[in-house]
């Protein structure tokens, strides 16, 4: 199921994810590493309330979609790598 097929509530939100903790860095290089050298990360002072890490609660998504995250995280990085690739449609 695609996140369009889904049901749609107004005023809900759910965490996506695989319920496994990923830094931002892991997931910002992940993404960077797919676009071979077009991306540079740039390394700042964290900011009041950054995250360095999360591992989501899937039971709201699970609720909401009626399903749970199928998708590897590398999965997931190559295909939103290609998404923004084919011009973000």
């Amino acid at each position: 199921m695609t996140f369009s097929e889904a049901r749609h509530d107004r005023g809900v939100v759910a965490h996506l994810g695989s319920g496994t903790e990923v830094w931002v860095l892991e997931v910002a290089r992940g993404v960077a590493d797919r676009f071979a050298g077009d991306v540079r990360l740039e390394h700042r002072p964290a900011r009041v309330g950054d995250v360095a890490g999360s591992s989501a609660d899937l039971t709201g998504g699970r609720h909401l979609f009626g399903t749970t995250p199928r998708a590897a995280l590398e999965v997931g990085f190559d295909r939103t790598v290609a998404w923004f690739r084919s011009g973000g449609a």
